[in-house]
């Protein structure tokens, strides 16, 4: 099973709602009445790779309940975007699997992108999401 088939499993688990439709952009998350839905263009994606890391993060947008009105003042879009990041990471590139590609290696972001199976700009978000977190926990 492919890591996306593996995500739209759990979708379906969870009782969340994935629809292949066109939209104006590539993916989108709302929340209806109580129930998450992922719209998905499948044919917006340049590759798989992308294609994997919009449904896991738009997935995380659910999971997490990070939604933002985009017509409010109020609400602080990044805070959203940032959790539903840090799950999509976490989802895909799980630290103990991190820590071992990195022990003792020279892996370029490149590198770990393709054993990852994610983009390179997604593998650069992660590894900056890991570093912040690990500042927390040393912080404490």
């Amino acid at each position: 099973m492919t890591k996306i088939e593996q995500i739209i499993d759990e979708i379906d688990r969870e009782y969340l709602y994935i629809e292949t439709a066109s939209v104006r952009q590539p993916a989108k998350s709302m929340r209806v009445d109580g129930t998450c839905a992922v719209f998905f263009n499948e044919h917006a994606f340049e590759s798989v790779k992308e294609r994997l890391v919009v449904l896991a993060h738009e997935f995380s947008h659910c999971k997490t309940g990070s939604f933002y009105n985009v017509y409010s003042p109020f609400d602080v879009r990044e805070k959203h975007e940032y959790r539903a990041d840090k799950m999509a990471a976490y989802k895909l590139i799980p630290l103990d699997r991190l820590v071992a590609a990195l022990d003792g290696a020279d892996n370029s972001v490149y590198d770990l992108a393709e054993l990852f199976g994610v983009t390179e700009s997604f593998m650069y978000r992660a590894l900056a999401i890991y570093e912040r977190e690990l500042i927390k926990l040393i912080e404490k």
